[in-house]
């Protein structure tokens, strides 16, 4: 922890720094918020953009051109409150108690510190009393220093919770908006609440100051917005009340700079300008596909919304027919992947099924296509061929080279959740709760279902040695089934939610698996104990693998790769993803692959853990970025997805055509 005086030098050093983004050039893949976004603000300059997203991202971009510049990420937290303290730094507060200080143009943080164990909703800067006003669920309140981030008053026994909160700088109260209805007025003087105020009979989503703090309008889920008068000797005093011409809830409520207007989104997508000294509704726009998540102005003329989907649309209110620009770069349509014997294997979001041979040109083989969603994913490489599993509980099994139709019936149905093809049999598990188990041998023959499984099967994985089936269950236990008879064998209980996935080593005599409960976990099986257990700090573990029989990898939020050797006890981390990984596959002997939920499939060098290349596709289009290199392989000659950061960068990287790539493994 740094002492304050420490702090302060550091921010004054960065503080009087010229340029905000000055540092080398780096590739930023333009990727948008898989989850959605939570919250966003300008910076007061006009020039960046941040927004935190539902994936625990914060991306900073250029407000102008549409850029993003750069990602930051929140370990697992949910980020929703960002205020500018100037025009370079930002402070957050976010769902698992944190504030945390951050330069625009630094990957890291300058400062993190936990203030409390509830989740905060709402961060107000009180420059003067050098101070940050912090407030959430749970009755929690609280000022930290502006420097060093310590606490410096806590309110006890305060009983509210607060989805919004106001600092009125020149009267030196914080208006606390609640659940309940309730503002309360907080002293910051006395360091006490001096009143409150029913006013709404649902929850307050936002209040805002106007006139130089002596007016304040607030809007709550009834569908109304109100205007009051405050001062702080009188207190709140009501003056008008504005419906929506729709019967909708008021999800946000914004001020412009100027305070002559108000923004206030509601649940059925409408963004409601008012006009504050008229106290009437000046302009309805219709936006969004998604629950608009708020609004902000630039000027009394320009703002932006953004929504729980994943994108930012730019306003000119004087024109709203349309978004004058939107702010959301690109998800890939990658949704899952195998590989195996020297062949890469992945299906989209359109449910087309692609092959590429890594050991030539980049060129696809598009070998099958679903009607409804492809849900799981499988590559037998001894076989050199994939089994899917289908929205509508069909799987199918396809010849990667070939492109021929080997085996296709619905199984199930309800959505398939996990498959394993091997030599030997063809294993399905579904959301309707049913295993099948076929023979290879005889796939016309009824496939066999293990006895009373009873539950969501969302892992599973077979051994040839041991001649026995694991699934791992939605509520976390793990059972072997004899695949012959469907007979249960034993049961291993220790997580706590569902698996995500199983592995063995080709011995046998263990087991992987990664849960919903943050851990990896290793079994022993000849003596049925877990012996070895990681928590994941940065979230969910999605996957893990046996690269040898004492040899792990494993992944998932965060964008990690982890890998451990079981002999020596030794752990290592390879180069970071930016999003969640999902899945991963050994390539060959000397690479690794692993799926982010922004679409991209990395690659990474397996001995030394460095990223050697990007694969996305949009719309058809396949960019591969070599990050050794730094040119973009693209099957149109343009480079839209692998940016360089920085106004450094503001030169491209090289592109070449996408029949003259080969990978370098």
């Amino acid at each position: 922890m740094l002492p304050a005086s420490k702090v302060i030098l550091l921010l004054v050093f960065l503080l009087f720094s010229r340029s905000v983004y000055s540092q080398e050039s780096q590739m930023v893949p333009q990727t948008s918020h898989v989850n959605g976004i939570k919250t966003a603000v300008l910076s007061p300059d006009g020039n960046y953009f941040v927004t935190a997203g539902f994936d625990y991202l914060i991306k900073i971009w250029d407000y102008k051109t549409g850029k993003l510049l750069q990602n930051k990420k929140t370990e697992s937290a949910v980020v929703n409150s960002i205020i500018f303290i100037d025009n370079s730094h930002f402070l957050t507060g976010d769902s698992r108690g944190y504030v945390t200080l951050h330069n625009l143009a630094a990957k890291n943080p300058i400062l993190k510190r936990k203030i409390s164990s509830r989740q905060i909703n709402t961060v107000k800067y009180d420059k003067k009393g050098h101070r940050f006003w912090c407030a959430g669920y749970g009755g929690f309140f609280m000022a930290v220093d502006a420097d060093s981030l310590t606490p410096l008053f806590e309110m006890k026994n305060f009983q509210a919770e607060i989805n919004a909160s106001e600092f009125l700088p020149e009267q030196q109260v914080v208006l606390l908006a609640s659940t309940s209805g309730k503002i309360y007025v907080f002293d910051t003087k006395i360091n006490s609440l001096s009143d409150s105020s029913e006013v709404f009979s649902s929850d307050i989503s936002g209040v805002c100051s106007i006139n130089g703090g002596t007016e304040l309008a607030a809007s709550s889920f009834d569908g109304v917005v109100k205007f009051f008068t405050f001062d702080r000797n009188t207190g709140l005093k009501q003056t008008q009340i504005i419906a929506t011409q729709s019967i909708s809830m008021f999800t946000s409520l914004a001020a412009s700079p100027s305070g002559n207007f108000v923004a206030a989104t509601t649940f059925n997508n409408e963004i409601h300008i008012i006009d504050t000294k008229s106290k009437s509704n000046k302009s309805v726009i219709k936006a969004h596909e998604y629950t608009i998540a708020g609004f902000g102005f630039l000027d009394d003329n320009h703002g932006y919304s953004y929504s729980f989907g994943n994108r930012t649309l730019i306003w000119d209110l004087k024109n709203i027919s349309a978004p004058v620009r939107e702010i959301s770069g690109q998800t890939g349509e990658i949704v899952h992947f195998g590989s195996g014997n020297g062949l890469l294997v992945f299906s989209t979001s359109d449910g087309s099924v692609y092959s590429v041979d890594l050991t030539k040109t980049f060129a696809t083989s598009k070998i099958y296509q679903s009607f409804s969603s492809i849900t799981a994913l499988v590559v037998d490489s001894v076989n050199n061929s994939v089994a899917l599993g289908e929205e509508d509980g069909t799987v199918t099994i396809m010849s990667i080279k070939s492109g021929d139709q080997i085996y296709q019936s619905q199984l199930h149905s309800k959505p398939v959740l996990a498959l394993e093809l091997n030599q030997d049999f063809l294993i399905t598990s579904s959301s309707d709760k049913t295993v099948k188990i076929l023979s290879i041998n005889n796939l016309s023959a009824p496939p066999l279902s293990p006895v009373n499984p009873g539950s969501r099967f969302t892992a599973l994985t077979y051994n040839k040695k041991l001649n026995l089936i694991a699934l791992g269950s939605e509520e976390g236990l793990i059972y072997f089934v004899d695949p012959v008879t469907g007979k249960k064998e034993s049961t291993l209980a220790g997580h706590t939610a569902p698996v995500n996935s199983l592995e063995f080593n080709l011995e046998g005599n263990f087991l992987l698996s990664t849960s919903v409960d943050r851990t990896t976990r290793v079994w022993n099986n000849n003596d049925l104990f877990n012996f070895k257990t990681w928590q994941n700090k940065s979230g969910i573990p999605y996957d893990g693998l046996f690269l040898s029989n004492e040899t792990i990898l494993s992944t998932g939020d965060g964008g990690w790769v982890m890998r451990y050797e079981l002999k020596s006890d030794s752990l290592f981390y390879f180069e970071e993803g930016v999003q969640t990984l999902m899945n991963l596959a050994k390539l060959n002997g000397s690479s690794l692959a692993a799926l982010s939920t922004e679409g991209i499939i990395y690659i990474w060098n397996l001995n030394a853990g460095n990223l050697k290349y990007l694969i996305h596709l949009k719309n058809e289009i396949f960019s591969i970025f070599d990050v050794d290199q730094n040119i973009t392989y693209s099957s149109n000659g343009k480079n839209d997805i692998f940016q360089p950061a920085g106004k450094s960068g503001n030169k491209q990287f090289e592109v070449k055509p996408l029949n003259t790539f080969r990978f370098n493994f």
